[in-house]
């Protein structure tokens, strides 16, 4: 395993658990405050980088072909849309529910999505290297 692989091993494995630990904080973040709690108010370049990342996914959306990772860009696009319309001063309960749902949705998708990449990066090691100290 060169060293290369060694960094992206451990940045799949840094983002699965990132992820992971999202996931289960959104989650408690709702049942402690509820589905259409106000959040923080976010600031204009908050607000940018959300409209940024709705444009990048919805670019990557045509690029990546793999079903899983498309349906991550999606979700994310759509929570990143809907964090840009609290932003923009529109904090309906609908858009306070759709926010918090699809971060929970996209924290876990993209959960799934890193520990599918790390679990191929894993097969393709050849038989009896990995785990070996390197002479």
């Amino acid at each position: 395993m060169t060293n290369k692989d060694r960094v992206i091993a451990t940045a799949l494995a840094v983002a699965l658990a990132g992820c992971a630990i999202a996931a289960v904080a959104t989650a408690l973040w709702t049942l402690r405050f509820g589905l259409f709690a106000p959040r923080a108010s976010l600031s204009g370049l908050q607000t940018a980088v959300r409209i940024a990342i709705v444009t990048v996914a919805a670019a990557l959306l045509i690029v990546r072909r793999n079903s899983v990772e498309r349906v991550a860009l999606a979700v994310s696009a759509v929570a990143a849309a809907s964090s840009a319309l609290c932003g923009l001063g529109i904090d309906r309960p609908v858009v306070l529910a759709t926010r918090l749902l699809s971060h929970l949705a996209a924290y876990t998708i993209w959960a799934v999505v890193a520990g599918r990449m790390l679990s191929a990066r894993r097969r393709r090691e050849p038989d009896g290297v990995a785990g070996q100290a390197e002479a």
